[in-house]
């Protein structure tokens, strides 16, 4: 596990640029922006990269249909009307959860992540998550470091689940108003 800094950061804000890019040329609908354990200076992560596509009213199935051109859907037994999950498996391993704006999902990213932005406690204790529910060892657990499939081991999604459930829920206490890890600087499809 990595803990990042300002270089790992803006290499991550490079790969959101150049997802961004990826989803315009397929006419992918909403804001991309840089969310996760990359996302901000200080947090524990594996590596990877992970997206919050923030799209409106009416356009959740355009964005998934879509994101199927470019991104496998991971996680299914999650999404709701609101919300899907998609990754691109080729390193940096990069997840995209694709939220309606305003809806539960979106509210929950964007205060959770503004809090572990803001806060210290909020911080440590992602650190606490993501150090004691085995997330990085289930992912590790293949012969490879990183997914060739796009899908994890059922393990290990229902671990990543759990620690982002946990995770977002931080915010419901917060007083923190709406934010962004890092914005990949451009939107999508608008």
């Amino acid at each position: 596990m990595l803990t990042t800094d300002e270089d790992s950061v803006a290499r991550a804000r490079e790969t959101a640029r150049d997802a961004a890019a990826l989803l315009a040329r397929h006419q992918v609908p909403g804001e991309l922006v840089l969310t996760g354990g990359s996302s901000l200076p200080g947090l524990l992560t594996q590596g990877d990269v992970d997206l919050h596509l923030r799209v409106g009213p009416g356009e959740l199935d355009v964005a998934v249909e879509r994101l199927h051109r470019v991104a496998e859907p991971v996680h299914r037994h999650l999404w709701t009307d609101e919300f899907a999950t998609f990754e691109r498996p080729v390193p940096p391993v990069v997840g995209i959860a694709v939220t309606v704006v305003g809806g539960e999902h979106d509210t929950r990213f964007v205060r959770g992540w503004a809090r572990l932005r803001d806060d210290p406690v909020a911080r440590d204790r992602y650190h606490e998550l993501k150090r004691g529910t085995g997330v990085e060892a289930a992912k590790s657990a293949s012969s490879t470091p990183w997914p060739t499939t796009g899908t994890r081991s059922l393990r290990a999604n229902a671990t990543t689940s759990t620690l982002s459930l946990r995770v977002l829920k931080m915010e419901v206490h917060s007083s923190s108003g709406p934010g962004h890890g890092g914005r990949a600087g451009r939107t999508c499809g608008r």
